[in-house]
């Protein structure tokens, strides 16, 4: 491996589109208006 730090910065960026996506997805398809609230709270 000689670009540890390149392979590492693929795998943040693909978690955090992942992470960032399903946090879009359930504010505007919630599956409970109970979770969408306390999704807005925090």
């Amino acid at each position: 491996m000689k670009k540890p730090f390149f392979t590492f910065s693929i795998l943040a960026l693909i978690v955090g589109i992942a992470s960032a996506a399903l946090y879009y997805y359930r504010n505007l398809y919630p599956l409970n208006r109970k979770q969408n609230r306390t999704y807005k709270i925090v």
